[in-house]
């Protein structure tokens, strides 16, 4: 089995990952997306089997996942709560306001916003990706 080498590259939404042991066309094989958030989306399923290649996305989502909580602690509320609801369908948020606190903190909103943005985007957090 061939291994990876991976590259990593911020192409404007997050980083993307790719093989540079695979080719498409003229172009390396994108193996991996990580968000700005820190989720992670496998398109290689092979990645699960190994686990040095793995662990390498994992420490880049790590630490893009703790850029990103630092970032959003330093926006204002008004930022938070539009990007907490963008998050999700008006379906979610109907089917989870009764559940909610009258006062939302940054904190509240961030581990909802995670949550949401995971779900629907498709994406898993590296801690639940090493426990797999």
């Amino acid at each position: 089995m061939k291994t990876f080498d991976l590259g990593f590259g911020c192409l404007g939404n997050g980083t993307t990952v790719w093989d540079r042991n695979q080719n498409t066309g003229s172009d390396y094989k994108t193996v991996a997306h990580i968000a700005a958030y820190g989720g992670v989306k496998l398109y290689d399923q092979r990645l699960k089997t190994s686990p040095e290649a793995l662990c390498r996305i994992i420490d880049m989502a790590g630490r893009q996942q703790l850029d990103f909580y630092h970032w959003w602690f330093g926006q204002c509320h008004a930022t938070q709560y539009s990007l907490f609801y963008e998050s999700m369908t008006l379906r979610q948020q109907l089917a989870e306001r009764d559940d909610w606190p009258k006062e939302k903190s940054a904190e509240w909103m961030y581990r909802k916003y995670i949550t949401f943005a995971c779900l629907n985007q498709g994406y898993t957090m590296p801690a639940e990706l090493e426990t797999r």
